[in-house]
């Protein structure tokens, strides 16, 4: 993990993308490296989330669910799982945000994201400004809903504990 978390996701891309058909018969197109570099690198930073939050929760929450006879996959789902979401929720939000901003770095590879069409077009059409803010406008407009619904999603959360 502290691989994946110490090096930038541009290089982790280019390594996908050009080393792994150099290093195995494995030959993915620029969208699934694409894919497997942003997953691989959320899955590193999603994992120390899970894990901080549940080692945020006492002992004796597992203690108390084994003295009443509950197994330990329903102590995780019904006890632990609801918890750690509630504790995790916020840093769950901004590292879906910032996997909605990183997915412009692909252009790199040749995939065809909001960026690189953006890209494109101010090449053949030679308005820049105006195109770089409609591109902005529109990552703005995808990271504020998302934002919007992880909020309504805490909120219940909150209220359902």
């Amino acid at each position: 993990m502290n691989i994946i978390r110490g090096t930038p996701l541009f290089i982790q891309i280019l390594i996908i993308y050009f080393g792994l058909p150099s290093i195995s018969k494995l030959d993915p197109s620029p969208l699934v490296a694409g894919l497997i570099a942003l997953s691989i690198n959320s899955a590193a930073y999603l994992g120390e989330s899970v894990r901080g939050g549940i080692n945020a929760l006492s002992l004796g929450q597992w203690e108390s669910a084994k003295v009443l006879g509950y197994k330990r996959h329903q102590i995780f789902i019904y006890i632990i799982y609801p918890q750690v979401l509630r504790n995790i929720l916020p840093s769950l939000t901004n590292e879906f945000i910032t996997l909605i901003k990183e997915s412009s770095i692909l252009m790199v590879v040749g995939v065809p994201e909001l960026t690189k069409v953006s890209r494109d077009i101010v090449a053949r059409e030679l308005n820049p400004m105006e195109m770089y803010t409609i591109t902005a406008g529109l990552y703005l407009l995808m990271t504020s809903a998302f934002a919007y619904i992880a909020r309504f999603a805490e909120r219940k959360k909150k209220y359902d504990s």
